[in-house]
């Protein structure tokens, strides 16, 4: 996703990241880090005050293996869902009062 400072903030295999344009590097935010090789972030969106949220799945949707994490602006991470199988969708009312989550394996 698009940062303020113009960099873009990645959900990656194995942690969370800051891609600079201008030297097209990656900067490791030491977030969400993984060591397990069947496991991934998958799906995220940004919310309409700016948080970040994110799942995680394992790579053969073996159930309940899953979270669902939410970064704030400031980069402080919370996990708002556990035992999740596939996050594959998030969306906003526009009144922002309702959190749509999709979970497609079940």
């Amino acid at each position: 996703v698009p940062m303020a400072s113009g960099k873009m903030l990645l959900a990656l295999e194995k942690g969370l990241g800051v891609y600079d344009f201008n030297n097209g590097t990656i900067k490791r935010l030491g977030l969400l880090e993984n060591n397990d090789p069947m496991m991934r972030l998958n799906d995220g969106k940004v919310d309409p005050t700016g948080n970040f949220w994110i799942g995680s799945m394992h790579k053969e949707v073996a159930p309940e293996t899953g979270n669902l994490y939410k970064l704030s602006s400031h980069l402080s991470l919370s996990l708002e869902r556990s035992k999740t199988n596939m996050s594959n969708g998030m969306a906003w009312t526009k009144d922002n009062k309702t959190f749509y989550y999709i979970d497609s394996a079940s």
